[in-house]
């Protein structure tokens, strides 16, 4: 009888995992508003798969995230009050300022 719990030991393992997988899958599907119960029972399932293949799926309003080099996905700094911002932020950190693009800056810049 001691036996049978240490071959069904890794069984719980196995499920959790499963579990984890399946909440990160759920969660990167609602970021890019997909429906997160059909991706947690893929990525329970499917693992690594379900996320690359979600990870290749447009976003719900038909755009594709790709970087873009020319914009670059480094850190971008205020003009206004030289705060560095993560690439994805609109406005700034510190005061709220909108990002200003390369292609809209005014020349004296």
């Amino acid at each position: 009888m001691g036996d049978a719990i240490w071959e069904l030991m890794p069984l719980p393992i196995i499920v959790v995992l499963m579990l984890a997988s399946g909440i990160y899958t759920a969660v990167f599907a609602t970021r890019k508003g997909r429906d997160p119960i059909l991706w947690f029972f893929a990525g329970a399932v499917l693992y690594a798969w379900a996320l690359s293949y979600l990870r290749k799926l447009p976003d719900k309003n038909g755009e594709r995230v790709i970087p873009n080099k020319a914009e670059g996905n480094s850190m971008w700094q205020c003009l206004r009050c030289n705060v560095r911002n993560h690439p994805s932020r609109s406005k700034c950190l510190g005061c709220g300022a909108p990002r200003v693009h390369s292609a809209s800056r005014p020349e004296g810049e």
